[in-house]
């Protein structure tokens, strides 16, 4: 039957009659984002043209702008409604749009510029309230305090001047709030309505501080965990290096001797790798390198590691594996890679590996032992005239 290109339809037999009714397909809509999806996004806005070692503090800086445009609409509303001070709601408005503003910088790639922008922001925005509007009894001076510990969150080793600049800045700020008289446009407040600011002037600030700090500790754990996997992964090729393959290696051991099961090592080693970096160049290598190693790794189970130890040499631990396991899955990985053409700039690069087996035994003092004689197997292979596996045995 030919496809003519109408529309899906279905039908109804009904006394031998056919109904048919014709399906529309759906309309294409695009459904608005969550309100998570977009605190989401604002949190990561500007990331993507930062390192990434410099992205957590841009996050940082992103919360302290939400929370200050938020803080700052919630001032407003309080400042129209509970007090209906036209110019003080007006002119505290301009602040949320500068708070927003900060944005605008981050999608410009000045983030530099826009976490100064931010910093000034939010002390120029106390500095004059507590200046024109509002005496020093409704306490709201004390943001000014609450800005110290967010410059050192916001600003980074390299923005030390910055950092300092803006901290001598809200000292000095909060000084002037307590020793110059302000013009206090709106009046003097009402007994209740200096405590009701002032109470919630310490809430806001000591919830912005632990908001921040736990957003920080957050942060720095992330980084802690990122910096411990760097420690035991190969930059090039993303799999375990000679210290996270041992250590993992360790904990199958341990496995392996309390549930009786095998543990098999397998040492490969690239043919001739020397020469294909002579001919083809080192940048040809390392593709070759994480072609390979991209081969050893989808080649294993899950719960298999795999390693490299250095150079074009690479390790993989079969947990559960006798030595015949072992041997055939080398002889699987020998001819995968001798099939694998990697293309570079200077032509397809193609390799073969000496494969080399043995198994941990459980009266070997320690992984190095089982490891060595993979490795003597492997030499064997080399010797024998390599692209092939072998045994110590």
């Amino acid at each position: 039957m030919k496809d003519n290109g109408a529309p899906p339809r279905s039908g109804v037999v009904v006394r031998g009659r056919c109904l048919l009714t014709v399906v529309h397909p759906p309309m294409f809509t695009v459904s608005p984002p969550t309100f998570v999806q977009l605190l989401s996004a604002i949190h990561h806005c500007g990331t993507r043209a930062v390192p990434e070692e410099e992205r957590y503090r841009v996050r940082l800086s992103n919360l302290v702008a939400l929370l200050g445009a938020v803080l700052s609409t919630g001032y407003s509303l309080f400042y129209l409604f509970g007090l209906h001070a036209i110019a003080a709601f007006a002119v505290n408005n301009l602040f949320v749009l500068a708070y927003l503003a900060y944005f605008g910088w981050l999608l410009r790639q000045r983030p530099q510029v826009a976490r100064s922008w931010l910093a000034a922001t939010f002390g120029v925005q106390i500095l004059l309230f507590m200046l024109v509007f509002f005496d020093r009894e409704t306490g709201l001076q004390l943001f000014l305090v609450a800005g110290c510990p967010i410059a050192f969150l916001v600003f980074g080793h390299r923005e030390q001047l910055q950092r300092n600049l803006f901290c001598v800045l809200y000292l000095v700020g909060f000084l002037v709030t307590e020793w110059v008289p302000s013009l206090a446009l709106l009046g003097p407040m009402p007994d209740d309505i200096n405590r009701l600011l002032y109470l919630t002037t310490v809430v806001v600030v000591v919830a912005m501080m632990v908001q921040v700090m736990e957003v920080f500790l957050v942060e720095m754990d992330r980084r802690t965990t990122a910096l411990q996997e760097l420690a035991v992964t190969d930059s090039l090729t993303g799999l375990n290096n000679r210290r996270g393959f041992v250590d993992k290696v360790k904990a199958l051991r341990a496995l392996s001797v309390r549930t009786a099961r095998p543990l098999s090592i397998i040492m490969v080693d690239i043919d001739h790798f020397k020469q294909i970096n002579d001919r083809y160049g080192h940048t040809a290598g390392d593709a070759v390198l994480v072609a390979v190693a991209r081969a050893l790794r989808v080649s294993v189970r899950r719960e298999d590691v795999v390693g490299r130890m250095g150079g074009e040499e690479f390790a993989l631990a079969l947990s559960g594996s006798t030595v015949a396991e072992a041997l055939a899955t080398g002889e699987a990985l020998r001819a995968r890679i001798a099939q694998l053409e990697t293309a570079t700039a200077r032509g397809v690069i193609r390799c073969t590996i000496s494969v080399g087996v043995d198994t941990v035994r459980a009266d070997d003092p320690g992984i190095g032992v089982g490891m060595g004689r993979a490795d003597t197997a492997l030499y064997r292979a080399k010797q024998q005239g390599r692209n092939q596996v072998c045994e110590l045995g």
